[in-house]
Order: C-alpha cells, then sequence, then structure tokens
C-alpha cells in the first residue's frame, strides 16, 4: 500500500477543532477553536486540530482558549470532564 505524499495528507488535516465548553449553570463557549489548554489528570494538555481521541479528568487550574478568530478566552477550572472525538471537543466544568 502506497503512503500518502505530505501535500494530500495536508488537504485532510484541520485548522479548528468544534469545541463546546459549559458549566451546570452556562455556556462558557460554543464554536470552533484552534488551541484549549487545560489541567488535565496527568498535568496540562494542549488540544490542536485532529487530536487523538481521548477522555480525561480535569484538574483545578486554569484553562486557556484560542478561538478560531484568534480571540483568547482564560478562565478556572474547579474540576471536570473533558473529551476529544472526531475532531469534537467537550468540556464540562464543575462549578465551586
Amino acid at each position: 500500500m502506497q503512503k500518502p505524499s505530505q501535500q494530500q495528507a495536508k488537504k485532510h488535516m484541520h485548522h479548528s477543532f468544534k469545541l463546546f465548553v459549559s458549566t451546570p449553570d452556562t455556556i462558557l463557549f460554543e464554536g470552533e477553536a484552534v488551541s484549549l489548554c487545560l489541567p488535565g489528570g496527568f498535568g496540562y494538555m494542549e488540544i490542536l486540530a485532529d487530536h487523538a481521541d481521548i477522555i480525561s479528568l480535569v484538574n483545578t487550574g486554569k484553562v486557556a482558549i484560542i478561538a478560531k478568530d484568534k480571540e483568547s478566552l482564560h478562565f478556572d477550572s474547579v474540576a471536570g470532564f473533558f473529551q476529544m472525538k472526531d475532531n469534537q471537543a467537550t468540556l464540562l466544568l464543575h462549578t465551586p
């Protein structure tokens, strides 16, 4: 089987991913993002487009989102859950 060329591989890569961030009380972000940094179960992790599917606990710390329009959003996390599947990310956070 022939490997795809770099040019062919780039055609299938995305530059952003769908992101939904919510607490029990409010939706904090819903839209296209290019980067998400969050305090995962084993330390901070950065999520970019086409990241491997993952489910993780979210610890206390700082969350940073860079939206597709280059605006950034920062807030504190107490605890929660994160899932990335098929280039769609969901971050559910507990509020103190």
